[in-house]
């Protein structure tokens, strides 16, 4: 099956004024096209395969295809922590989304099977493979394996994204006994990131370089510590390793000169690589900035240290922010850029990935309620409204119930049948997740700002 040649969502209407996303209106459509077509998309999936009790990637975004049945032999790593943390967060909410009492029950007892079945393949896979998440593990044993079913080695010194998705998953499990195991494995992550040990998936390179994604991974998890924590001293603690990570990456990611955040450092001589991974930047802000306003949140006396780097942060958030996406936007076809050479301005890869723009979006709608400046709430907002008419427009497929394209050519602007990294859909978590997290924010902050009913 090819790609599908309609790549526009018609029925969106194209928003002018950055004031429309505060609307009553535009959030209705989010929890219609983006929530709850979402689940209704992997309800269906599980209900033609009731016997494979995890969230059913199993397809191709671009083309509407199944994978082969191959594939159903193996379950993908990033996804078991995914699934959990995107279906748990799926139901806090879920009685705002369905009326209807029996598509309630079935997409409830859905999202309690994966978050279940998800935590339950995350502790059988660590204590299979040393205490690590590999990237393909064989479905009935848990072993590490290739794509082909292959056996392959683990290394138990380093750290992968997959095993901080894990974490997540288990800390958003709600078993107190994954939640434990959760915390260990966060703190084990960034250990391995401060002592040079956390790799890009499957990258041999990365063992000569520091990414920037570690910390932003590692950002990602402070809610969920917070959320899961009860005493005093747990919570000055998350406070303190929130602002040690957040000087860490902007020590050595950012050049306060240019304004460019760069992803890769170079271990031995310690230089900033030229490489910028746009949406790698929006995920530090939106992430940071989550993690800022939940350690506000839970923590009553907030160390002046911990507080100096919060709002230190904070002040170099719109300049970085806006020089990243500036150096990734593509204005003729409406997308960002893989990466983009920080110094030459030159396009390194033309692919433009769907996560990109509603992690594009989460950031910049988390800036505009920490700034003060009116000209700079503004130009994120701009930023914000730009990035949801792309995406609403350009990436979603009505004939997979809205499910997103995965890539589209930045040189052309036309879905290409292109699966970077992981081969497989995404369990709700990157769009799903980032227009949860401005909901509900939206939500705290409704009286305030006269959100639209």
């Amino acid at each position: 099956m090819a790609v599908a040649e309609d790549q526009s969502c018609q029925f969106y209407t194209l928003l002018n004024d950055p004031q429309s996303l505060f609307s009553g209106g535009y959030w209705r459509f989010i929890d219609t096209v983006v929530f709850l077509k979402g689940l209704q998309l992997f309800l269906l999936r599980r209900k033609k395969r009731p016997d494979f009790p995890y969230p059913d990637t199993k397809f191709n975004p671009n083309t509407g295809v199944d994978l082969p049945s191959a594939a159903y032999r193996y379950l993908v790593g990033w996804f078991l922590g995914r699934g959990a943390e995107a279906f748990a967060k799926h139901l806090e909410v879920l009685s705002e989304l369905i009326e209807e009492p029996m598509l309630y029950r079935e997409v409830s007892e859905m999202c309690h099977t994966f978050v279940e079945s998800c935590s339950d393949a995350i502790i059988k896979t660590l204590e299979r493979n040393a205490g690590r998440i590999p990237f393909f593990v064989d479905k009935e044993s848990f072993a590490a394996v290739d794509c082909n079913g292959n056996p392959v080695d683990v290394d138990p010194t380093v750290s992968e994204p997959a095993d901080l998705f894990a974490a997540k998953g288990l800390l958003a499990s709600g078993d107190s006994r994954k939640i434990a195991i959760g915390k260990q494995l966060v703190r084990a992550f960034i250990k391995a990131g401060y002592d040079g040990r956390y790799l890009s998936e499957g990258s041999v390179e990365g063992r000569r370089k520091e990414s920037a994604s570690w910390v932003m991974l590692a950002l990602s998890c402070v809610p969920w510590l917070l959320r899961q924590s009860t005493s005093k001293e747990e919570y000055v603690e998350i406070a303190n390793l929130t602002a040690a990570l957040l000087k860490h990456v902007l020590t050595y990611h950012y050049d306060p000169e240019t304004g460019v955040f760069f992803e890769f450092l170079d271990r031995d001589s310690g230089c900033r690589l030229p490489v910028v991974l746009p949406g790698h930047v929006s995920e530090v802000v939106g992430f940071a900035l989550q993690a800022i306003e939940a350690v506000e949140h839970y923590v009553v006396e907030i160390p002046v240290h911990v507080k100096k780097e919060f709002d230190f942060a904070k002040s170099l958030f719109p300049r970085l922010f806006k020089k990243a996406f500036d150096l990734g936007y593509n204005i003729k076809y409406g997308g960002m850029f893989q990466a983009v050479d920080g110094i030459t301005r030159e396009v390194i890869n033309t692919q433009m990935p769907w996560w990109n723009l509603p992690e594009t979006f989460r950031a910049a709608m988390r800036m505009n309620f920490v700034l003060n400046d009116k000209n700079e709430k503004e130009r994120v907002l701009k930023i914000a409204l730009r990035v949801s008419n792309d995406y609403f427009i350009n990436y979603l497929n009505p004939r997979l119930m809205f499910f997103p394209f995965r890539t589209r050519d930045g040189s052309n602007g036309r879905v290409v049948d292109i699966m970077p990294v992981v081969p497989e859909a995404d369990p709700l978590y990157h769009t799903n997740l980032a227009f949860l997290d401005i909901k509900e924010l939206m939500q705290k902050r409704k009286g305030a700002l006269g959100i639209e009913e």
